[in-house]
């Protein structure tokens, strides 16, 4: 089932705020969770908690084996969907763990791993030579990929994300809206963090606290929600008197 079809950043961050959702900070069997994350991408543990925490992106090498974590979490990334299939092919070589970034840029005669990524995302031309090399390579070792693959089905697969902890696709894909010059430089970062904010609740985040953690909610986080729920009512009440 398709979580997700959008941009990468778009992807990435919903993955890590549904991650968080079910194994949140602190709670037992987190680290055991992020594992996945940090084999198949080949990155320590403490880039993958940056990552879920929204604090660093995947570049280069990584950002290609994230683009392939996600497309195996049923995420659709729209950079990934949209390059030619032998570039595709070619980066999910190098995504499950087939050739190294190392590899892939000398056996295509890239100067440099740089130069390769961008030739795959399109951000240069990629000359018939290249292609052809690309094509052939792919061909040599494509059974080793399908092999990578099913492997991995197995192994990287988060399937505690799956099932009926799943967002609802129909509820919480909201567009990101457009900046509007004429308002502050606030509101796009406001909207991202108010659409972050509705996945979590969506997904049931505060849905099965217990008695014990309500009184805390009620003692640490009661004038927090009063007055966010007071800005919220403000604001739908002038979106309710604007015409159009």
């Amino acid at each position: 089932m398709e979580v997700l079809r959008d941009h990468f950043e778009e992807c990435f961050r919903h993955f890590g705020m549904r991650f968080n959702s079910m194994v949140s900070l602190g709670k037992h069997g987190r680290m055991k969770a992020m594992k996945p994350i940090m084999d198949f991408c080949d990155v320590t543990q403490q880039t993958a908690i940056n990552w879920l925490n929204d604090e660093s992106l995947p570049r280069g090498e990584t950002f290609i084996k994230m683009t392939c974590f996600l497309d195996l979490n049923d995420y659709k990334v729209i950079e990934f969907e949209r390059i030619p299939k032998v570039t595709r092919h070619f980066a999910e070589l190098i995504g499950f763990g087939v050739l190294s970034s190392k590899q892939a840029t000398e056996l295509v005669q890239y100067k440099s791993a740089s130069n390769l990524y961008n030739a795959i995302w399109g951000q240069e031309g990629l000359g018939k030579n290249k292609e052809n090399a690309m094509w052939a390579i792919w061909k040599e070792k494509k059974d080793e990929l399908e092999s990578k693959k099913k492997e991995a089905l197995g192994k990287y697969r988060l399937e505690f994300l799956s099932g009926s902890a799943q967002p609802r696709q129909t509820e919480i894909s909201i567009p990101v809206l457009p900046v509007v010059k004429s308002l502050s430089s606030g509101y796009s970062a406001t909207m991202f963090l108010m659409q972050g904010l509705l996945v979590l609740l969506d997904d049931g985040v505060l849905n099965t606290l217990s008695e014990q953690e309500i009184t805390t909610l009620k003692q640490s986080g009661a004038n927090t929600i009063l007055r966010l729920s007071a800005h919220l009512s403000t604001i739908s009440s002038k979106l309710l008197t604007v015409e159009g």
